[in-house]
């Protein structure tokens, strides 16, 4: 995985026709969640929801929880996204092609070493309500 630290996220009105594509062909996201250590001062805070005393939802509200984003590329193709290690340079899979293809002949050898799948993930801080489930 690489981590993507210094990316910012707005929202926007309108939006290209680039991203409608991106929006249709869609990504498999992943979103992880962990709370902050007991050792942080960081109190958790927790409530059980009970039916005829018998616990059916509990609610943990935790200030300062790490948020992962963790983006495992199209849902149509390979898992991850090309990037060319040395130069970090995110490629598209027609990249991939030439660059193999460029192997089996024997040209441009060295450039496609440096070519990894990796799955790309950010992180935020937000104060996070959890509520779990639970079965009679």
């Amino acid at each position: 995985m690489l981590e993507m630290p210094n990316v910012r996220l707005r929202r926007r009105e309108r939006i290209t026709c680039n991203e409608e594509e991106r929006i249709r062909r869609g990504y498999q996201i992943q979103v992880s969640y962990a709370f902050p250590p007991g050792g942080s001062g960081v109190r958790l805070q927790e409530a059980d929801f009970l039916v005829r005393e018998q616990p059916v939802l509990q609610l943990v509200y935790a200030p300062a929880t790490t948020i992962a984003y963790i983006n495992r590329g199209w849902r149509t193709h390979m898992e991850g996204f090309l990037v060319d290690v040395t130069g970090g340079e995110l490629l598209s899979d027609s990249s991939e092609d030439r660059a193999s293809a460029a192997g089996r002949s024997g040209a441009a050898a060295t450039q496609s070493q440096n070519l990894e799948r990796l799955k790309l993930w950010v992180r935020e801080y937000r104060n996070a309500p959890v509520l779990t489930y639970s079965r009679f």
